[in-house]
């Protein structure tokens, strides 16, 4: 009995040093009033990207640039997922680099929280759907750029090689702004204004 009651004691003092931690929520990714204002303001395309590289919101060029990609649900809207299709070859000419990028950026927030339910949810869906999601997460790379390079076959204007920046937004962690540009003077920067005209055109 007295054994018991020892035992009694250890579990209660265990359970004050380590209390019961309330489950965490986890609030939606939003993007503030004022972020939203700045990118419509805004004449380069730009993006906003969430944490697990979802796309939040864009501008009208922005969303000329991503295409399709714009009238897919909200949840299917993730750039390593669009870098992940069967057809992203046609569209993307350095599309394993620029997958092995955004995976490497991924794992970088997923460290970070790996139990956040929507690092979860995507981890699992492209690992069972893409073999080459999963041999390059087994690889266990992490990096975090702020900028980088695209290139794309846009099916309106052709090749556009383009440079892009990602800003984050204030509050920690959170989304960040990604703005893509091209070289003065450059054929790139002339087929982006070339694509605004068509925007403004319709």
């Amino acid at each position: 009995m007295a054994a018991h009651r020892v035992r009694q004691l250890h579990s209660l003092a265990a359970a004050a040093r380590n209390p019961a931690q309330p489950p965490r929520s986890y609030e939606p990714e939003e993007v503030p009033d004022t972020t939203l204002r700045l990118l419509h303001g805004m004449t380069a395309p730009a993006l906003v990207i969430g944490r697990f590289l979802d796309v939040l919101a864009w501008n009208p060029l922005g969303g000329a640039l991503l295409g399709d990609f714009t009238r897919q649900p909200q949840k299917e809207r993730n750039m390593l997922a669009l870098f992940l299709h069967p057809q992203a070859d046609r569209t993307c000419p350095n599309r394993a680099a620029t997958v092995a990028e955004l995976i490497g950026m991924l794992r970088t927030h997923v460290a970070a929280d790996p139990g956040h339910p929507r690092a979860v949810e995507l981890v699992g869906e492209l690992a069972v759907r893409s073999d080459e999601f999963a041999a390059l997460w087994a690889l266990h790379d992490v990096e975090e750029p702020t900028r980088g390079q695209m290139r794309l076959n846009h099916p309106r204007v052709g090749e556009l090689n383009l440079d892009w920046d990602a800003y984050p937004i204030p509050g920690n962690p959170g989304p960040a702004l990604m703005v893509c540009t091209a070289a003065e003077h450059s054929l790139d920067a002339e087929r982006l204004q070339l694509l605004a005209g068509l925007l403004d055109a319709h």
